[in-house]
């Protein structure tokens, strides 16, 4: 027996009607009838008697009403009091972390309507590198992280949330002669000087680079490992080296640099949202829901 036998069997009773019933119930009367049936033989008593034209409560199910209205009351009330310490979670501030590139493409997306939808609730926004949120996050410092890794990999501790795969591509100084082409191969850039994010700040993009590199027959000559894109974007402008960065981190343009998508099998990226496995947060399943939404558009 669940509440909704409960509920269809007080329905039945304030409208001595299936039909009627049915309607208030939003569901056809064919299951209804089902379902009161399915009652009555659980509880083993009748609980209507049922005429070609009218329904009518028995005693038995006299007696039964007050009870299924008091069992349902008792549900509204823990439903209640379930909402209200919810609530009392939702009330502390959001930590929401992400990598740099989020900030230039998703959480422009998705934070004005999720500020629209809990306009109650205060939303803390730090940029942290991957490596240091699945700490933070493991320890309870942040509630949610954007984070990338390297396809459909598990980090322990974590719930991810795949938003996106993304892939890499290539930007170079404005004047290199690889700029002419619409698509770089790989290979073409071997022997060349490369602008690589430090290993410790994200190695999963790190060593996607670095592994696509290999499979290209060279290993990558890195001359500096600058702290974050814009960094890494404005050394190239100045013609120190090239470098490999996510498709979104395009959204960034700086005079003298240029995007080039890489000829498959170019490497790619994936977007996550993450929590602790341990500690979920009541945002969550709200921020993957404006995340999808914000993909597929």
């Amino acid at each position: 027996m669940e509440l909704r036998h409960l509920r269809y069997f007080v329905a039945v009773a304030e409208e001595l009607s299936f039909t009627q019933a049915a309607k208030v119930l939003h569901i056809s009367q064919p299951p209804l009838s089902q379902q009161i049936s399915q009652l009555e033989s659980e509880l083993g008593v009748q609980l209507f008697e049922r005429t070609p034209r009218r329904v009518i409560l028995t005693d038995t199910g006299r007696v039964l009403l007050g009870e299924a209205r008091r069992i349902l009351a008792g549900a509204r009330d823990m439903q209640r009091i379930a909402a209200g310490a919810a609530m009392d979670s939702i009330a502390r501030p959001l930590r929401l972390a992400s990598v740099t590139s989020g900030f230039s493409e998703l959480l422009p997306k998705i934070v004005p309507r999720f500020r629209a939808e809990f306009p109650g609730v205060a939303l803390l926004i730090e940029s942290v590198d991957p490596a240091d949120q699945t700490h933070r996050i493991r320890r309870g410092d942040l509630d949610i992280g954007v984070l990338r890794t390297a396809g459909d990999r598990r980090i322990e501790g974590l719930q991810l949330h795949p938003i996106e795969v993304q892939p890499f591509v290539v930007v170079l100084p404005v004047d290199h002669p690889l700029a002419a082409k619409d698509q770089v191969a790989i290979s073409e850039l071997a022997g060349q000087d490369l602008l690589l994010l430090p290993r410790r700040r994200n190695p999963d993009y790190t060593d996607a680079v670095t592994s696509a590199c290999t499979a290209a027959g060279f290993s990558p000559r890195v001359v500096f490992e600058p702290d974050d894109d814009q960094v890494l974007l404005g050394l190239v402008a100045c013609g120190m080296g090239f470098g490999i960065v996510p498709s979104c981190v395009s959204h960034l343009t700086l005079p003298g640099t240029v995007y080039r998508s890489l000829q498959p099998p170019a490497p790619t990226t994936t977007l996550c949202l993450a929590q602790a496995t341990n500690r979920p947060s009541p945002y969550f399943d709200a921020l993957k829901r404006l995340a999808t939404e914000s993909t597929s558009c």
